[in-house]
């Protein structure tokens, strides 16, 4: 999990790079890299004194590995915001896409991660687990992480072949968030697929114990895909299911918990897994997920002024409290997933045996629990005293299977709220899309129905109007359009030229020297705005004119 999270961090710096925000060094890409192999030195010289000086055990050295754990994190936003990492992907030509700018954004993290893997391994490893194989399992782990990232980053790059696409999802919020919930469920589907490929697995072989395995499913009426062995040279030993539905669905079992787990335990461990299908856990999840991020969207539009930076601005709250929230209700359905899998098997001491063992295998203390697990000791005494009253269990289990009618309750709640409050703001957004797009016509009528309501939309509907107007007096002549500025610049008709800006900054297209203008406009320099309408504008006064896609 502490991975996960680091990359999560590493991916949020990334975001929210910005170059007119950057520290005080210029954006020079060897500049850039010299830093990257400056913080990978770091940690190496840090991992070195830690290795010479502290034990393999100790408290020194475990307060001192929290620090050296956090390093990557820590060097990844300097590295982007004072050194202007991204600044890399220019001699490339990699700054127009997505997917590129995602994998240079990264790289720093991953490189410096990769060091402090390597000195873990000196210190974490289990004896006989080479170098190699620990760092290609740490690696695998991320990768998969790193997946639904880069997904979306190449689904961002395939919308951006077309520009109407584009900025229609980009700014009606209502099709961009289903465009980006459909993504969100197509990679709910295909993560299955991923881990399939990306971690070290293979069918679990024919044999007693698969044929046990698949009889407990028919049991069950448990349905999945496959069942997978993952290949961890050792160093996990842990079971759990991968997919939504029973067609896309895998049960995976680590190499280690194989080695060291009797089948009729291999059992009990499926039956828990199963559990957490057959009481819908993973669906209760995303009705909650999804209900969170509905609200935390309506929050940020609401009451935080700037859209974009105001969301990432409550990520951090947000993920915190929804990682509460998460660990809490993680705990007890795996509880829910013990009472399942010791009723599958029909002997609790089975499954108990099964829990002490994994727990001494994953060296976890008894009485030691996680963000998503009570300690093994818990646990225990949970299915004792469910063995001793069964009636226990029967409450819990019945409160328990409240949780997905109350996920998909809020799951609704959060839509409706969130539709009502998007509907009003289209006709404004289309409007918008359609100006920038250069369909004035289409970008009047929507904003002439949304400017009672907005002042914003009032405004757009001057420059729509304005550049109907300009195109119909021009003929939609770029060399009339540029006569008609002259003419204006020459009668000090300033206002009209900065209506004129605005509209080539909507365009987007050949928009260079647009600050440029801005500047010149403050000055109130009609000389040099003439020049710079003559040469460098002509390009955003094509486009200005150019029919829409």
């Amino acid at each position: 999990m502490p991975d996960l999270l680091y990359l999560l961090a590493a991916l949020l710096v990334g975001i929210l790079y910005d170059e007119k925000r950057g520290g005080p060094f210029p954006p020079d890409p060897r500049l850039a890299v010299a830093a990257v192999l400056g913080g990978v030195l770091v940690v190496a010289l840090f991992g070195l004194v830690l290795s010479r000086r502290l034990g393999r055990a100790g408290r020194g050295w475990a307060r001192a590995y929290v620090a050296f754990r956090v390093h990557p994190v820590a060097l990844q936003a300097a590295i982007v915001h004072l050194f202007h990492w991204p600044a890399v992907a220019r001699p490339l030509g990699l700054e127009r896409s997505w997917t590129a700018l995602a994998c240079v954004h990264v790289l720093p993290f991953l490189a410096i991660q990769g060091v402090v893997w390597a000195w873990a391994w000196k210190f974490e490893a289990p004896a006989g687990v080479r170098l190699r194989a620990w760092l290609g399992f740490h690696y695998r782990s991320t990768a998969l992480l790193l997946a639904p990232y880069l997904l979306y980053a190449a689904a961002n790059d395939a919308l951006s072949l077309s520009r109407t696409a584009s900025l229609l999802l980009g700014t009606w919020s209502l099709a961009g968030e289903a465009a980006a919930g459909a993504l969100f469920a197509a990679l709910a589907f295909l993560l299955p697929v991923g881990a399939r490929r990306i971690w070290k697995t293979r069918p679990l072989g024919g044999g007693p114990l698969r044929e046990r395995l698949e009889a407990t499913a028919r049991r069950l009426s448990f349905r999945c895909r496959d069942l997978l062995v993952w290949d961890t040279a050792g160093l996990v030993a842990n079971a759990a299911i991968v997919g939504f539905l029973p067609r896309w669905r895998y049960v995976i079992f680590t190499d280690a918990l194989l080695g060291v787990l009797h089948p009729a335990e291999i059992e009990a461990v499926f039956g828990h897994e199963a559990g957490h299908a057959m009481r819908r856990h993973i669906a209760t999840f995303l009705a909650f997920g999804g209900a969170w991020a509905l609200a935390v969207l309506d929050v940020a539009s609401a009451y935080l002024p700037d859209a974009e930076e105001s969301l990432l601005l409550l990520l951090v709250p947000s993920a915190f409290l929804g990682w509460l929230g998460f660990g809490w209700l993680s705990r007890r359905f795996e509880l829910e997933a013990d009472l399942y899998g010791a009723a599958a098997i029909g002997d609790v001491g089975t499954f108990v045996s099964a829990l002490e063992r994994v727990g001494v295998v994953a060296g976890a203390t008894r009485r030691r629990g996680s963000w998503r697990h009570f300690s093994v000791g818990s646990r225990v005494a949970f299915l004792r005293l469910v063995e001793a009253a069964p009636e226990v269990g029967e409450r819990f289990v019945a409160r328990m299977r409240l949780w997905l009618p109350l996920g998909l309750l809020a799951l609704a709640a959060a839509v409706a709220v969130h539709v009502v409050d998007r509907v009003p703001r289209t006709p404004g957004e289309l409007g918008w899309a359609y100006l920038r797009l250069g369909d004035y016509a289409r970008a009047e009528s929507f904003l002439a129905r949304a400017a009672p309501q907005e002042e914003e939309a009032r405004q757009r509907l001057d420059l729509a109007r304005l550049a109907r107007k300009l195109l119909a007096e021009t003929g939609g002549d770029p060399d009339a359009l540029l006569g008609r500025v002259r003419d204006a610049l020459a009668e000090g008709d300033l206002d009209t030229v900065r209506r004129v800006v605005d509209l080539l900054e909507a365009r987007a297209e050949g928009g260079e020297p647009i600050d440029e203008m801005r500047r010149l406009l403050e000055k109130e320099d009609r000389e040099g705005l003439a020049e710079l309408f003559a040469g460098e504008g002509r390009d955003a006064l094509d486009a200005l004119c150019r029919p829409p896609e």
